[in-house]
């Protein structure tokens, strides 16, 4: 039967392309730079969190919130490249595999089983440790910008605001509740003179501690300054001004030293 025979060839042919040597050094090389650029997209992106934890998300509950356009609109783009990146390295991972399995002579060698294991121990570390990865990035990323957030703080903790009103560090503000504000929410997203840091809230737990919602880190990204304590209470809290409530995530704050605090909240 020609027909047979013919997709015979075909199917015989294609398996030998994709299982040259040439094919398995693409493999690995998809796969070693995938890896890297994970490693240099969480470290560099401030929402990779967020990304991530959308990307975890069932089918149909994004489907629902892309419909009702309450899906993040900003991260629709990272959430489609971070399942195309995952899909990637899934495609290239049995490539490598059927090469071993399947391949020439030169791929079944010792040297690639142990590379199969190295590689395989490389991306089950990071997928472990992304989201502790993630926040010392971002804790890298904050520090250069305390001395600056420090004057701001001070500024507010002097005169905290008990109406709405204006501030040249941060523009316009509505104080809330009435009367005793504890929270301003800003009508804008400033960017503190002197960082690269953007805030959309600001806090004041007791009369010392003081809270800012961070734009650009996802949400629930807060830094907290707390000079008469050793912790932020917000690590306890995770409420905002307006009786929000957030889930701290697995625990976590880290200090940026001068009684700074990187807290996150989900």
């Amino acid at each position: 039967m020609p027909f047979v025979r013919s997709t015979s060839r075909f199917f015989t042919h294609l398996a030998r392309v994709l299982l040259s040597q040439r094919a398995v050094w693409v493999y690995w090389f998809v796969n070693i730079a995938l890896f890297l650029g994970s490693m240099v997209w969480i470290c560099c992106d401030g929402r990779f969190s967020q990304v991530a934890n959308l990307t975890s998300q069932p089918a149909s509950w994004k489907d629902t919130f892309i419909r009702t356009n309450t899906f993040p609109h900003s991260l629709t783009t990272r959430v489609q490249l971070l399942q195309a990146i995952l899909l990637a390295v899934v495609f290239s991972a049995i490539g490598i595999l059927a090469a071993l399995f399947a391949g020439s002579q030169s791929n079944r060698k010792l040297r690639s089983w142990l590379a199969l294991m190295f590689a395989l121990a490389a991306w089950l570390t990071l997928f472990s440790v992304w989201p502790d990865y993630a926040g010392y990035a971002k804790a890298w990323r904050l520090r250069p910008n305390i001395p600056a957030m420090e004057k701001l703080a001070t500024t507010l903790l002097e005169n905290w605001p008990t109406e709405d009103g204006h501030l040249s560090e941060i523009g316009p503000y509505t104080a809330y509740p009435i009367g005793k504000p504890q929270n301003l929410m800003l009508l804008t997203k400033p960017t503190v003179p002197g960082t690269s840091i953007q805030i959309s809230e600001i806090y004041r737990f007791e009369k010392s501690e003081l809270q800012f919602k961070l734009v650009g880190y996802g949400d629930g990204t807060w830094l907290a300054y707390v000079p008469l304590n050793e912790r932020p209470s917000f690590n306890i809290n995770c409420v905002n001004g307006l009786g929000s409530g957030f889930e701290l995530e697995r625990g976590r704050f880290q200090s940026l030293g001068r009684k700074w605090f990187l807290v996150q909240c989900r």
